[in-house]
């Protein structure tokens, strides 16, 4: 991959200077060697892709985040986070940007707080976090250099120009440098300008001069017009007039923010801005690496609950065996009751009488000759454990002489009875270890199926930060998440001639219709009452029905009467209330494909069923969100109808479909 060039930096930086001053840094994320920087500006949240060596552009793809960041990220989110962005430069020409964050006075004069990232995109790269004195608080590769050390507190320093800075040199420098080397002019140019190979034979292009001319050859008129050449790239760039561009020559692509003459018969991909252009030539390149680490995990954690359930299937058979044994054992005892009670006497008359064991043995040895029926039940006596090995009906076992039938019998038929009982807990167990194990393959199988190409990141329209759908009659309907957003739809987004629901009971949603000064149909009311139970703590309860009411957005306010409080999340509602008595709960998830995504919408099952391609319904159930999200994306694969949409939803988040749920657990109706 082309790392980008002195002249690209330029270009990047004097767009993100329009996009990012007096931006907010919300976070910062480390995966392997890319850093993703977070910003709220006025047009949104945007994100700053930073591959130290290679690379830096706004992105519009999804990167997985590590649950875990690095310390080196942590000290970052420490010192960067919930700053303002002061400045972001190129220094001097080099491939070298600063971005300088802090917190200033009301008055916007005094830095109440000052720091630096240094980015430094040649060799390996590095990033450098400064104080407010330029000292060194982390890097992400600390170096001991001959003219230089990048070392915890020490003073930071720029690293030596490679050649002049292009922006400030004049003709009379310029052909100094050009005059005294012994090279040819594209060898020059590249190693005394600090200019990238593709850049100094545009100048030479531009020039019409051929750049493998030696230098020696050179006449007047040729430094000028390579100087003004140069200048002439160097104001395009400083008067951000450029014009981005992907071009591609044969088998290779180069990527430019401006239209060089060198390819003008190449075929191109124009862009209005170059972090788009290269956030497209950089991203379509790049590969999801934690995918196959993920899968690689899975089919670990699969392979060992594979093992375990083995391992108690082998235990709940051996359970099983037990439990009939020990009850057939019962049984014998007690339907050859008298002739094991002969024997148990005899052995106890026996040993009264002063009888060696030995004599007992030979006693008994002497009745198996004579066929004697209860001798013949006799294997051997372990006068050592007080046991009688016994053999019949072709099961051989051990009694305890010194007991009686009754208590010998007892004795197998409560081990018989533990047995079951460790039975029952053990397939129980075994019953959740499998819905596990069906569980991990259902997460390997949709791992295995992602995309490995990075992902585009939907631009979110404001209401999906609230519960929503569109009704039948194609009206929107929003739905808060909690207190939070609850006062926030009625604070911000609820206007005057909007319809305003919310269940007879706490821990509901404030539901609304917007109605944008249009009449609303019963059917759309009739919804959006649904929604207002189904989204409430009734889920969560497993109730089948509720109350709501509706009334006027006028007749709604977060001002409380004279001299009382009114608690976050909570309002005032005045006036008469139109009831919706016994409304049953009822939920519908749906995707809804277009050209790039899969949207999800969630509501009520006459709306979702008229506005999405494919749809699932839920009920109450005990499945987690977490799983029932996994299952549902699982369900939208298979009825997917071609490729396309295959592939679209592989690229759901997950977190997009577990979001649509209320509260509470659930499952999917067959």
């Amino acid at each position: 991959m082309v790392d980008m060039s002195s002249f690209d930096i330029a270009a990047i930086v004097s767009e993100l200077r329009a996009l990012l001053i007096n931006a907010w840094v919300s976070n910062v994320y480390q995966v392997d060697s890319l850093f993703t920087i977070k910003f709220r500006t006025k047009e949104g949240t945007v994100e700053l892709l930073i591959e130290p060596s290679k690379r830096l552009h706004l992105t519009k793809y999804q990167r997985p985040k590590p649950k875990f960041p690095s310390k080196f990220c942590m000290t970052l989110r420490k010192y960067l986070r919930n700053q303002r962005v002061l400045e972001i430069k190129q220094y001097k020409f080099d491939r070298v940007v600063v971005l300088e964050v802090g917190r200033v006075t009301a008055e916007g004069e005094e830095q109440i707080r000052h720091n630096k990232l240094i980015v430094e995109f040649f060799e390996r790269g590095n990033l450098v976090l400064l104080d407010s004195e330029d000292k060194v608080i982390v890097a992400l590769n600390y170096r001991v250099m001959r003219d230089r050390r990048i070392i915890p507190n020490r003073k930071f320093n720029f690293a030596p120009s490679r050649g002049m800075d292009i922006k400030q040199v004049e003709l009379d420098d310029f052909k100094t440098i050009i005059q005294n080397s012994d090279q040819n002019l594209i060898r020059t140019i590249i190693r005394n300008l600090n200019i990238s190979p593709i850049y100094a034979e545009e100048i030479c292009f531009r020039a019409h001069i051929d750049k493998e001319m030696q230098v020696s050859n050179l006449i007047d008129e040729n430094y000028s017009s390579l100087f003004e050449n140069l200048k002439g790239l160097i104001s395009l760039l400083q008067e951000n007039t450029i014009n981005p561009v992907i071009n591609q020559v044969n088998s290779n692509t180069y990527l430019t923010p401006i239209d060089l003459a060198q390819f003008s018969l190449a075929n191109k991909q124009i862009y209005k801005y170059f972090n788009a252009a290269a956030d497209e030539f950089f991203s379509s390149k790049e590969e999801i690496k934690t995918v196959a680490v993920e899968l690689k995990d899975k089919k670990t954690e699969l392979s060992k609950t594979e093992k375990i359930l083995k391992n108690q299937q082998k235990a709940i058979q051996q359970l099983e065996r037990n439990s009939i044994r020990y009850k057939q054992l019962g049984d014998i005892l007690y339907q050859n009751f008298q002739e094991i009670e002969e024997l148990l006497t005899s052995i106890k008359n026996a040993h009264n009488n002063g009888r060696s064991w030995e004599e007992i043995t030979n006693i008994f040895q002497e009745a198996k000759k004579k066929n004697i029926k209860p001798a013949q039940f006799v294997k051997k006596i372990n006068y050592n454990n007080a046991t009688l090995l016994l053999t019949i009906d072709g099961e051989e076992f051990s009694i305890d002489f010194r007991k009686s039938v009754a208590e010998n019998a007892n004795n197998f038929y409560t081990k018989a009875k533990k047995a079951a009982a460790k039975l029952k807990g053990a397939k129980k167990a075994y019953q959740q270890l499998f819905q596990q194990k069906d569980k991990v393959e259902l997460e390997a199988k949709l791992i295995a199926k992602e995309d490995r190409k990075l992902i585009e990141k939907r631009k979110k329209p404001w209401y999906e930060k609230f519960h929503w759908f569109i009704s039948s009659d194609n009206f929107l309907v929003i739905g808060g998440r909690d207190l939070k957003t609850n006062e926030l739809i009625v604070r911000k987004y609820m206007d005057n001639n909007d319809i305003f629901f919310h269940a007879t009971f706490q821990g509901a949603p404030v539901v609304v219709i917007k109605t944008e000064g249009k009449q609303v149909p019963e059917q759309t009311l009739k919804e959006a009452a649904k929604f207002a139970v189904t989204f409430s703590k009734a889920w969560k309860s497993n109730y089948g029905q509720a109350d709501v009411y509706c009334v006027n957005a006028s007749q709604v306010s977060l001002t409380p009467p004279s001299g009382e409080y009114l608690r976050k999340g909570s309002f005032i509602v005045r006036g008469k209330r139109n009831e919706f008595k016994n409304t049953p709960l009822e939920l519908i998830l749906g995707v809804k494909f277009d050209e790039k995504f899969a949207i999800i919408m969630a509501g009520p099952p006459t709306a979702i069923k008229k506005h999405n391609d494919l749809f699932v319904q839920v009920k109450f159930g005990d499945k987690s969100s977490a799983h029932l999200a996994k299952l549902i994306k699982n369900r939208f694969l298979k009825e997917s109808s071609n490729e396309h949409q295959k592939r679209l939803v592989q690229n759901l988040p997950l977190d997009e479909i577990q979001r649509s749920f209320p509260g509470g657990k659930g499952e999917l109706v067959e």
